[in-house]
């Protein structure tokens, strides 16, 4: 698998992302990782039981992983579109199925909408659709940036410990070296900005290509699984898992994508 890194302009702002890619002769597949998380989550697909067949591409968001945050005016949700698609091309990749997670689920909707030609399929897993989503990134939204800076990584860890929810340590484990505070800050705006104004359900439901919505079984309560099911988007709950189904269950999440990749 190869790991490298890729330099793309995003207006007249240069960006440098760190990506691994495994080549191979079927579709390509993207993966869009979460806030405060990594390419790094994505990797169990390139093993045997994951997605083999496919190309695999996967990058570290700016901030995120080893690619850094640019200076200069933050970047919202809007911009990791317009870094995917670029991205994209920049590997010539004409479209490919995109997986999102979180913050990555939403940024793949808003790519699928904006760029319909360049995605074949779209995988949610947990993707921001409604206000009630924002669990984390809303907690942010108090701090001013210098308070947040010195405390809320802190705070925010030991919440999320004390949660007790499947794969939560780890992800406050790893969280510091996975995301700088500038870009967490900076994402949570953008999420909650989305997520409170959009009609992102309606925009899911409307695509015309094939996707799929994956949730952890602790999040069943999600109230917007209904209105999807009755407009016949397929789902699929992981079991023994909470937000993050790489960590606590990956057979049956990569399973979940691997069985819809071949049904459509």
């Amino acid at each position: 698998m190869e790991t490298d890194t890729l330099s793309i302009t995003i207006g007249a702002r240069p960006i440098s992302l760190s990506y691994f890619a495994r080549p191979a002769p079927g579709e390509p597949v993207l993966y869009l990782h979460g806030l405060g998380c990594t390419k790094r989550d994505f990797t169990g697909a390139a093993e045997q039981d994951g997605l083999p067949g496919h190309a695999l591409l996967a990058f570290d968001f700016p901030g995120c992983g080893e690619s850094p945050y640019p200076p200069g005016e933050p970047l919202s949700v809007d911009d990791l579109v317009e870094i995917a698609r670029a991205f994209l091309q920049a590997r010539g990749v004409e479209s490919a199925t995109v997986v999102g997670h979180s913050m990555g689920g939403l940024t793949a909707l808003k790519f699928a909408v904006r760029y319909p030609n360049m995605v074949r399929r779209l995988v949610s897993v947990e993707g921001n659709l409604a206000p009630e989503d924002c669990f984390f990134s809303r907690q942010a939204l108090p701090y001013q940036f210098s308070e947040f800076e010195r405390t809320f990584y802190t705070e925010f860890e030991q919440w999320l410990v004390a949660a007790g929810k499947q794969g939560y340590a780890w992800y406050a484990e790893h969280l510091r070296e996975s995301a700088t505070a500038p870009a967490f800050y900076h994402y949570c705006r953008s999420i909650v900005a989305h997520s409170d104004t959009d009609p992102l359900t309606a925009e899911f439901i409307r695509l015309e290509i094939p996707r799929l919505l994956i949730y952890g079984s602790e999040s069943a309560g999600l109230t917007y699984l209904a209105t999807l099911a009755a407009a016949g988007v397929p789902l699929h709950e992981v079991p023994e898992s909470s937000h993050f189904p790489a960590y606590s269950n990956p057979g049956d999440y990569y399973r979940a994508i691997r069985e819809f990749l071949e049904s459509t």
